[in-house]
């Protein structure tokens, strides 16, 4: 190794401590090998198309013969059985006292030699024909008793050969306490299941691998390439160096590879030290230009790194991507936009949906006390950014079905979870249940005090007054929340009503009657709740209107006809109670023929109302400054800003 590699190598691992590595070759080879550790980073995350490759089976062999065949290795399983037992009894020695057979009669003996297992006069029971007979075996063996033995129960007949039978699988049901005919024959009971349909067998030449279809990834990082260099006695002066291009997941190709390779070989001009420059043209965003790529960046998975091993390349990517996004997120120092201060990334979460970065303290104690106060809606970024974008996407998109997709800057469970704990998570998610519930018009509740399940309208019949607990199986009617009487049945007044009615409409002697059958006291508290309930509905006929999209009753204090629903978020106007538009709701109010028109403030332009009755209170305040001598006089009036 020269001075001048010396020196370049030196400035290199100085700037790279931990990317640059070489050792001497030996004394044949005179050179150096240098190892480069490249990082690929994209600055941004970039749409990666991934193609990965899964093994596919390999069919099933066909079994020679079939199911004779099978039945063939059976038979021969069963004999080296029989040899091994017989074989275990000789050597136990014969001084032993030979067991009783279980099969013999009480006071009889066991027979000695296979000759006298069977009488001579006792007929023998033929086996089933649907039974598999094995003939004995070498070995001698315990006969059966000299009574004749019961016939044994026919077995099942195998189902008849099929075409695929080469494909079936078999089920053996072998026990060592078999049935046994008289002449020591086990029978062994063959059941083969219907064949499932199989595939046709693969064409001659067929790969054992195939490609999967595409995976769609956004990825920032890309596992990192190694760059080998040889550099001989003769560089930087008269010898170039050569190049080779290690990639170890197998992201960028064989072709790219080589590619990569061809263009790096003809940076070196005599004279001139290279290494930095082949460092820098594939470095981070550089590898783009060098290889001309572009997004969505196609990689495909080379079928040599797809083994059992090997995890997909889709997964090795996103892997890495996470990890270094992590490591990196760590070692940065972010300044959290709620309380104004640095903080290293250890001490910080980055938002999913926006990648907003606050101080994990500031952004709990945030979500803490919009959880506590029940605005589970407001658990979204606090960012300026996404919180503009949040009100034009609600302008836009609240009351239109199934389009506007997830709010900007929307914040998921998991992710709360780790800002907020379990507890607090759980309670996010059980009152944002609560919340969706209560705005939809369409969703009932069971009347039974001890079960309150809410109940969807049926989607076979959604405009049905007929609704069934799925909890606690009541039928009831929607409207009265009594027992279902039937859609020709109208709902009927409760008695409560009719005692009351006779009550208000009677004259004393029918009063006093009504409160001897019934108790004054009950009499009145129901007049009394009667008449509350009436003032209530009169209040609210009066003062308020049904929001269109979750029939809630909304007030209006001041300000225009135009409002806006604090639980469904849904446009009406306040004046004849319909829908209106998100996104022109002045509309409304601008269009000639419509009830409403030039009515925004319930007042045609030169008619107003005098100041002093909606500004009576402001009038007021100025007069009591006025008279407490705050404020200055001016020759325009009073000051009391002064």
């Amino acid at each position: 190794m020269n001075e001048q590699q010396t020196d370049e190598l030196l400035a290199l691992s100085a700037i790279f401590e931990d990317g640059v590595s070489w050792k001497l070759l030996p004394p044949k080879d005179k050179g150096v090998e240098v190892r480069i550790k490249v990082e690929v980073d994209w600055e941004e995350e970039r749409e990666v198309e991934v193609w990965d490759w899964e093994e596919v089976a390999e069919p099933l062999a066909a079994e020679e013969g079939g199911v004779e065949g099978l039945i063939k290795r059976v038979e021969g399983l069963d004999v080296k059985q029989k040899e091994k037992e017989g074989t275990e009894a000789e050597g136990r020695g014969k001084s032993r006292k030979r067991p009783r057979r279980r099969g013999a009669r009480a006071g009889g003996k066991a027979p000695r030699s296979p000759t006298d297992a069977v009488s001579p006069s006792s007929p023998t029971p033929a086996p089933a024909p649907s039974s598999l007979t094995h003939p004995p075996s070498a070995t001698p063996r315990s006969p059966p008793p000299r009574s004749p033995a019961p016939a044994p129960a026919p077995a099942p007949a195998p189902p008849p050969p099929s075409q695929h039978r080469t494909s079936s699988i078999l089920t053996l049901s072998l026990t060592k306490s078999g049935v046994a005919t008289p002449e020591g024959h086990r029978l062994v009971h063959l059941s083969s299941p219907p064949p499932p349909p199989t595939a046709p067998p693969p064409e001659e030449g067929k790969k054992e691998e195939k490609e999967k279809g595409p995976r769609l990834l956004r990825l920032r990082y890309l596992p990192p390439l190694e760059l080998v260099v040889r550099l001989g006695e003769g560089y930087p002066v008269s010898e170039g160096p050569a190049v080779r291009v290690v990639d170890e997941v197998g992201w960028l190709g064989g072709e790219r590879i080589k590619e990569l390779e061809r263009k790096l070989g003809e940076v070196w001009q005599p004279g001139d030290e290279c290494l930095w420059m082949l460092h820098d043209l594939i470095a981070n965003s550089s590898l783009l230009t060098t290889l001309s790529l572009t997004f969505p960046l196609v990689l495909h998975q080379s079928p040599s790194s797809s083994s059992s091993s090997c995890a997909p390349l889709s997964t090795s990517l996103l892997s890495h991507s996470s990890q270094t996004l992590s490591t990196t997120f760590s070692l940065t120092t972010f300044s959290c936009p709620l309380c104004l201060t640095t903080h290293k990334g250890s001490s910080c979460i980055r938002l999913t949906s926006c990648s907003h970065v606050f101080c994990t303290p500031c952004l709990s104690s945030y979500f803490t006390l919009l959880i506590t106060e029940g605005l589970v809606r407001g658990v979204t970024c606090p960012d300026t950014e996404c919180t503009r974008k949040r009100v034009r996407w609600e302008r836009e998109w609240v009351g239109r079905e199934g389009e506007g997709g997830r709010r900007p800057g929307e914040v998921g469970e998991e992710e709360l979870v780790r800002v907020v704990g379990r507890e607090m998570g759980d309670r996010w998610r059980v009152m944002g249940e609560k919340l969706r519930v209560e705005s939809d018009p369409s969703i009932s509740f069971c009347p039974r005090t001890t079960c309150l399940t809410a109940i969807p309208a049926p989607t076979d019949d959604p405009t049905t007054n007929l609704r069934l607990c799925p909890s606690c199986s009541f039928a009831f009617c929607q409207l009265c929340l009594h027992t279902w009487h039937g859609s020709h049945t109208p709902c009927s007044l409760p008695q409560s009503g009719a005692i009351v009615s006779a009550w208000l409409e009677g004259g004393e002697k029918e009063k006093e009657g009504l409160e001897r059958r019934y108790g004054r006291g009950n009499v009145r508290r129901l007049v009394e709740r009667w008449e509350e309930e009436r003032a209530n509905r009169e209040w609210l006929e009066g003062a308020t209107v049904a929001c269109p999209g979750c029939r809630v009753s909304v007030e209006k204090s001041q300000g225009c006809s135009h409002m806006q629903c604090a639980r469904c978020n849904t446009h009406f106007c306040f004046r004849c109670g319909s829908r209106i538009s998100a996104t022109e709701p002045y509309r409304h109010f601008s269009t000639p023929g419509l009830p409403c028109f030039n009515k925004l403030f319930d007042f045609r332009a030169g008619e107003e109302p005098p100041v002093e009755e909606w500004l009576g209170e402001i009038l007021e305040e100025d007069v009591r400054q006025a008279e407490q001598g705050e404020g200055e006089w001016h020759g325009e009036g009073w000051n009391p800003f002064v």
